[in-house]
């Protein structure tokens, strides 16, 4: 019976192993702390074993800063970490994949979600998704295809301290259409790269930590 018990444990393992996806865990591509006094733009590259296309190429804005506050940005104990302090905001692009040589080629057809977990955040933040296939094709989305604004794709509510997945059902995305110039419709079967982007505007003082990206 334990044997059959085991096998089963090894079974069911394997195909929720399957049907899942891990498109980033923060373990590899380490970030030493960034901080900043100003408004500016940060590009950074990293490379690692756990992440989609082998490469994280994360674009950090950092706003006007009235009052001298430190911005901090880190990668460390599998958590990608974004500190703004008081009356400064802040948005955040990771990109997984691109064009040409860097195209992921990537067949989503067979999973349903797209999900982000957060291991904590204070105050809000919104959470936008595009995908690109051979080209200018894309689809996006935005948040239930309904307008919460400032909150569609709200990681969370104002003031909360806590855990959270974000779920984007890929069923929502909205693809944009074929021109002249660009044929061809965007296909979930060959995704050739993602950008995901976590905005803190109009909001200051945002704070969260990134734990895992997943499409199951």
């Amino acid at each position: 019976m334990k044997k059959i018990l085991f096998l089963l444990a090894i079974v069911f393992s394997i195909a929720f192993a399957e049907a899942q996806q891990i498109w980033d865990d923060f373990t590899t591509g380490p970030l030493k702390q960034i901080t900043t006094l100003q408004a500016e733009k940060i590009k950074i590259e990293q490379p690692g074993e756990n992440i989609l296309g082998g490469t994280r190429y994360i674009t950090y804005n950092v706003t006007e800063n009235p009052y001298q506050q430190l911005f901090q940005l880190a990668i460390q104990k599998g958590a990608l970490i974004s500190s703004t302090g008081f009356g400064t905001a802040s948005s955040m692009s990771i990109t997984y994949g691109g064009n040409r040589e860097r195209a992921l080629n990537m067949d989503l057809s067979q999973y349903k979600t797209i999900k982000i977990a957060f291991k904590g955040e204070s105050n809000f933040a919104r959470v936008y998704l595009n995908m690109w296939s051979n080209g200018a094709n894309r689809a996006f989305w935005r948040g239930n295809k309904e307008n919460h604004v400032p909150f569609h794709g709200s990681i969370n509510a104002m003031g909360v301290n806590s855990e959270k997945v974000i779920s984007i059902p890929l069923e929502q995305l909205t693809t944009k259409d074929a021109t002249t110039e660009s044929p061809s419709a965007f296909n979930i079967a060959d995704v050739d790269s993602a950008l995901i982007q976590f905005y803190g505007f109009p909001a200051t003082g945002v704070n969260y930590a990134i734990d895992k990206i997943w499409v199951e």
